[in-house]
């Protein structure tokens, strides 16, 4: 093996990206990369609906994982889904009464009220019904 080679792959195992043939004596494998597992799903967290000035707000007791993104109503499932920056999803089993359910269709956005750290905190999110 030529001399470039050899400091090559030298250089390349000391950053874990080669490793030595079984015939150099090192069978060292290369670290394993960590896996995506998807995203988690919640069902267990309680919400309220609340209404003030054309204004509506879910009231959610549960401490998401990460920063909420946006939120979306699942007509057909019956289901509030919030999802979050990282990839999480949270669902929320609950039921929109039949007629609040036009006045939720023409939102664009609603305030999620959740725990933080022992404390209420109020995000201000995008909302999207799917029938």
């Amino acid at each position: 093996m030529g001399k470039i080679t050899a400091a090559i792959r030298a250089l390349l195992q000391c950053f874990g990206l080669c490793r030595t043939t079984a015939d150099e004596g090192d069978t060292q494998a290369a670290p394993e990369k960590p896996v995506y597992a998807g995203p988690q799903i919640i069902t267990n967290a309680d919400a309220v609906f609340l209404h003030h000035n054309d204004n509506i707000a879910l009231v959610v007791d549960h401490e998401f994982e990460d920063v909420p993104s946006w939120i979306e109503w699942d007509e057909g499932q019956g289901k509030i889904i919030v999802a979050q920056m990282g990839g999480t999803i949270t669902e929320i089993e609950t039921k929109i009464p039949a007629k609040e359910l036009e006045e939720y269709k023409e939102q664009k956005r609603l305030y999620l009220i959740a725990n933080y750290g022992g404390e209420k905190i109020i995000h201000h999110l995008s909302f999207i019904v799917r029938d």
